[in-house]
């Protein structure tokens, strides 16, 4: 909001095109659940890491074949809404008119971003066998990251640029108290094993 409020009318202009409040409220709380889903979804696919140790797998890789199941549903679903907007929009039509570098490009930045997220849930499957019975807890630490790592990613990229020392001060406040955040969780679990 204090960034919001800094920008100039050129700036505000320019978001406005894409501003919608309600819209963007249903896409937060909706992403907020969906998130809360995910994590739920790797508690109930425990049976199937389980299986995946029994048949020979490594502990620290059991969980890999649980997020087979749940990202195929969510490649399922993006695909077809995907599917919808190009129909929609009329859209289609983009993959045909594209010079075949633009499109190898498109398709190796894709892939690229595909890899990159699907890793740090790859990782994120095998921290989770460390924690043991606190495993409960690394869901919150894994988007607590998730969110430093793309607030410090914004303002490498300079997408902070030109707010007040007062509005960075809060941006840096909030990584520091979710970084205590972690710590505190961490430490909660590590006073419990003792």
């Amino acid at each position: 909001m204090r960034k919001e409020r800094e920008m100039t009318d050129e700036q505000k202009k320019e978001g406005i095109k894409e501003f919608a409040l309600t819209k963007g409220f249903f896409v937060a709380v909706f992403s907020g659940i969906m998130s809360a889903g995910f994590a739920y979804a790797i508690n109930a696919g425990k049976p199937i890491a389980d299986a995946a140790f029994q048949s020979g797998a490594s502990n620290i890789l059991k969980n890999a074949p649980v997020f087979i199941l749940i990202m195929g549903g969510g490649f399922t679903v993006n695909s077809i809404w995907c599917i919808i907007l190009n129909i929609k929009n009329k859209s289609y039509t983009d993959y045909l008119g594209l010079a075949p570098k633009m499109l190898s490009s498109n398709f190796i930045l894709a892939a690229s971003a595909g890899t990159i997220w699907y890793t740090g849930f790859f990782f994120y499957g095998m921290g989770t066998t460390f924690m043991g019975k606190f495993d409960f807890s690394s869901w919150s630490i894994h988007l607590a990251f998730v969110i430093m790592f793309s607030t410090i990613c914004g303002i490498a990229m300079k997408e902070w640029k030109g707010v007040s020392k007062k509005t960075m001060a809060l941006v840096y406040l909030g990584l520091v108290l979710l970084l205590l955040s972690t710590v505190i969780t961490a430490m909660g679990n590590s006073s419990a094993t003792h």
